[in-house]
């Protein structure tokens, strides 16, 4: 079931990912060459996971009124949109994190 369960860190700045090249991988792009790169990649970081991830459903987090506004359910796109901060400190506070 897709949710929140923990943070991490971006430690990297984003640079081509390797696979798009590779014409054994799943992950091959043709319309990619390395002087013109298509997917790019970063290095996270765990930071911490949540105890309380069952709060932080994809189902529960549209419930909450704080989000309503989040980038999350209005784009087709789950992987990679913009948090505001109000969103990520109630998404913190919800998650209860755990060290």
């Amino acid at each position: 079931m897709p949710g929140v369960v923990g943070l991490a860190k971006v430690v990297t700045e984003p640079y081509p990912d390797h696979t798009q090249f590779d014409k054994s991988n799943v992950y091959y792009d043709a319309r990619s060459d390395k002087t013109d790169p298509k997917w790019w990649m970063v290095d996270v970081k765990f930071v911490c996971k949540f105890s309380n991830p069952d709060m932080l459903t994809l189902n529960k987090l549209r419930g909450y009124d704080k989000l309503k506004d989040m980038a999350l359910f209005h784009t087709a796109r789950l992987s990679v949109q913009p948090v505001t901060a109000s969103e990520y400190d109630f998404i913190v506070s919800i998650g209860t994190v755990a060290n």
